[in-house]
């Protein structure tokens, strides 16, 4: 349960020591046993989910009587396998079965290399939104905000 903002964010997981990860990286939910708690809002803006599995991203929520759960995926990567076509829980969402190329994996360095342009060119509103929260990537670098000067990248480092 709660409330959760995710924007400009980079989950990409590709264990690959001792036992083999079986779970995506990113799973969203909200119960406990048989108990449901109300997931009051949960927003992924402008992210990148990405890793070894074929399927990155699970979203597992259990409505109650009094509340609806509905997590929210607004301009993001998201390597997936499932149906993300459901408009009232996605938006502008691109998928992919293979993995974004990345600097150095090894060394957890998950900044995408530069002609790696999947995660370039999205133009809702939102994205425009939520870039302007977040001008700056996680390296100082400034982000493109404008639709006009181009495209917003999704993710920690701007490109």
């Amino acid at each position: 349960g709660g409330k959760y903002t995710f924007l400009h964010c980079t989950f990409s997981n590709f264990w690959s020591k001792e036992k083999v990860r079986e779970q995506s990286t990113v799973r969203v939910n909200n119960y406990y046993e048989q108990t449901v708690l109300p997931l009051d809002s949960c927003y992924f803006g402008n992210c990148i989910i990405d890793g070894q599995l074929s399927n990155e991203l699970t979203v597992d929520v259990k409505n109650a009587a009094t509340y609806t759960a509905n997590p929210f995926f607004s301009s993001c990567w998201i390597r997936s396998n499932a149906d993300l076509s459901d408009a009232s829980r996605y938006l502008e969402i691109r998928k992919s079965d293979s993995p974004l190329e990345y600097e150095d994996i090894a060394a957890y360095n998950f900044e995408t290399k530069p002609d790696e342009n999947r995660i370039k060119g999205f133009t809702q509103a939102k994205a425009i939104a939520d870039a302007g929260k977040f001008p700056l990537d996680i390296k100082g670098n400034s982000r493109n905000t404008s639709i006009s000067s181009g495209s917003i990248t999704v993710g920690a480092y701007e490109k």
